[in-house]
């Protein structure tokens, strides 16, 4: 469409198409740092999360759209954003919002933020255990290890795995295959 428009013009004019590779990202980028410079509330970045989840447990919801929109218009236009910040971020904010809810101790908010964040990161890219000890090892800066959340966090990433592939309807299996194996899987339930 934009070689249509007379944006960019065939590969042997002044302004081929594969420019938009990086045209776009940097005006997608400029406007996205711009967005973010003018919100009302910065969003939080990994140090200020890790720091809140030690001291408090939570983190304060407020600025929860503003990570999904700003992450979302990032990842569509073509910059090198990755999710795995922004999820984490914006599933702790629900972890935080629900223990707040349900007036639950510092130490079950604090699990209840990092079950929630390996959920996210889980059901995402699809990996339970991967995304269990990637949200789990994120906040070992200040030397802290949180062995209670590992359990219900390595639950919670394979529930959303399994919910992820009922949603999308990819079947559950590895990425080896065993002929013989293959046929006592219960894959075919989902």
């Amino acid at each position: 469409m934009l070689l249509e428009w007379g944006v960019f013009t065939d590969l042997d004019g002044s302004f081929p198409l594969p420019h938009y590779m990086w045209v776009c990202p940097a005006v997608f980028g400029g406007i996205l740092a711009f967005i973010n410079v003018n919100l009302p509330k910065p969003i939080p970045d990994q140090n200020e999360w890790i720091e809140k989840l030690h001291r408090v447990g939570v983190l304060e919801h407020d600025t929860f759209l503003s990570i999904i929109l700003t992450a979302t218009g990032g990842m569509a236009s073509g910059l090198s954003l990755g999710p795995e910040l922004p999820l984490v971020l914006s599933s702790g904010m629900v972890g935080s919002f629900l223990a707040i809810k349900t007036h639950q101790s510092i130490l079950s908010a604090r699990v209840l933020n990092l079950t929630a964040g390996s959920a996210a990161i889980a059901g995402f890219f699809g990996f339970p255990m991967a995304g269990a000890m990637f949200v789990l090892e994120l906040p070992h800066q200040m030397g802290l290890q949180y062995f209670e959340a590992i359990s219900p966090a390595t639950i919670a990433s394979i529930v959303a795995v399994l919910v992820n592939r009922m949603v999308t309807g990819n079947e559950i299996k590895g990425y080896f295959n065993y002929p013989w194996l293959t046929s006592s899987l219960p894959s075919h339930l989902f």
